[in-house]
């Protein structure tokens, strides 16, 4: 009850803020003419009393609607910058994650291409576990920067204000790529030159992470997560949904 009275009083409070300022404003300026009165004979008074009051009759409307006026254009200007502030922010923010899911989307993509995954055949090559070595550790770095955005996200309240959409396909995502990494990090020392490429269906986030859908991959899954974040943000800027949709490969 007492915190619903207190957003009343805050609301209120801005909406009479000007209308304050203005009924000041004449207090003091009847306060004023109430001193110079006194001071003057009383055969002065009537004078200055009627020409005070013939000229208050043509300036203080426009004084007071002129501090309304400029107090409400001062708030709209504000608004209006904290709201730019907040599209821009959003915007990078997108960004960063998009650079990111292009870079482990760019990772699968290398690894297949180097026959690392269901289109490989043969035994693996020592230039084959480099290059296992070199992209499995960018995608490292790539899952450290999608939990630095999921934390940015909870962090910012007065951007996101209910940030839960985001941070939990963040979350989802990271997870995703953690689990590939973490296939690797415990189970690379038991991989060999000369071994059979078929080796790495034991890696079953890897190998999932490297399969098209039709081969039973679910790359899609992070292709989805991606989608909701583009939605979200797009929608925070714009007010509308975001079109398309990602393509999982």
């Amino acid at each position: 009850m007492s915190s619903g009275i207190g957003v009343y009083c805050r609301r209120m409070g801005r909406i009479n803020g000007p209308y304050v300022a203005a009924a000041g404003g004449v207090v003091f300026a009847g306060f004023v003419l109430l001193v110079a009165v006194q001071s003057l004979p009383e055969a002065r008074r009537e004078d200055l009393v009627f020409e005070t009051a013939s000229a208050a009759i043509q300036v203080f409307p426009l004084a007071f609607f002129g501090v309304i006026v400029a107090e409400l254009v001062r708030r709209r200007d504000s608004r209006r910058a904290m709201e730019q502030k907040r599209d821009e922010f959003l915007h990078g923010f997108l960004r960063d994650v998009v650079l990111t899911y292009n870079r482990t989307k760019a990772i699968r993509r290398s690894l297949r291409g180097a026959g690392l995954g269901p289109t490989g055949q043969g035994q693996v090559t020592e230039a084959q576990l480099v290059r296992l070595d070199v992209e499995l550790a960018e995608l490292s770095d790539a899952q450290l920067d999608l939990e630095r955005l999921k934390r940015e996200a909870r962090a910012r309240g007065d951007v996101f204000r209910k940030p839960e959409p985001v941070t939990d396909a963040l979350h989802g995502l990271e997870q995703y790529v953690n689990g590939v990494v973490k296939e690797w990090e415990t189970l690379r020392s038991r991989v060999d030159v000369g071994m059979g490429i078929d080796t790495f269906t034991s890696w079953t986030r890897f190998w999932a992470f490297e399969a098209n859908k039709d081969e039973g991959g679910d790359f899609g899954e992070a292709a989805r997560r991606m989608e909701q974040i583009e939605d979200w943000i797009w929608h925070a800027r714009s007010g509308t949904s975001h079109r398309g949709r990602r393509e999982a490969g």
